[in-house]
C-alpha cells in the first residue's frame, strides 16, 4: 500500500510540474515584445505627453520581469532535474548560450 501511494504522490508532483501557469507566460510574453519595441522603436512615446511615465516604466521594467520570469522557470526545471540527479539541463543550457554568444560576437565584429 505504501508503495502505491508513494506511486500515486509522485504522479501527482509531476502534473503539477507540468502545469502551465498562463498569467506568467503571457507577462513573460508580452515582455519579449516590449524588449522587441524598446530595440526597434516601433511605439516611441514622447516625453511631456500623458503616457510617457507609464511607457517608461514599463520599458524600464521588461529586461528584469523578463530575466526573473525565464530564471523561474529554469530554475523550476532544474530543481526537477535535480531530484532526479541530473545536470543535462543546465549543461545544455550552458552549451546553447555559449554558441549564441559567440555566434552573435562573430557576426558583429566586423560592425565593431
Amino acid at each position: 500500500m505504501s508503495n502505491q501511494t508513494s506511486d500515486n504522490n509522485k504522479r501527482i508532483a509531476k502534473n503539477m510540474s507540468q502545469t502551465p501557469i498562463t498569467g506568467f507566460d503571457l507577462l513573460k510574453f508580452i515582455m519579449a515584445l516590449v524588449i522587441v519595441n524598446i530595440h526597434i522603436q516601433l511605439v516611441d512615446i514622447s516625453e511631456g505627453t500623458l503616457m510617457y511615465a507609464p511607457w517608461s516604466f514599463v520599458n524600464d521594467m521588461a529586461v528584469p520581469t523578463f530575466f526573473i520570469l525565464s530564471s523561474f522557470f529554469l530554475f523550476k526545471k532544474m530543481r526537477e532535474d535535480d531530484e532526479k540527479g541530473s545536470f543535462k539541463r543546465l549543461i545544455h543550457y550552458e552549451k546553447r548560450l555559449l554558441k549564441l554568444y559567440l555566434f552573435w560576437i562573430l557576426a558583429l565584429s566586423p560592425v565593431i
